[in-house]
């Protein structure tokens, strides 16, 4: 993942990239949505 500046926030792209998950997963576990097993929320987090 490229250095962020300081105050910046990730992106979701960014997350999901990072985790090795689709965007559609790293928004499910961002936003509290069911349907993704605990070892991906637990790459996402």
């Amino acid at each position: 993942m490229p250095e962020q500046s300081p105050g910046s926030r990730p992106t979701l792209e960014a997350v999901a990239a990072r985790a090795g998950v689709s965007r559609a997963t790293a928004s499910r576990v961002v936003n509290g949505g069911d349907g993704v097993r605990k070892p991906l929320v637990d790459k996402v987090l």
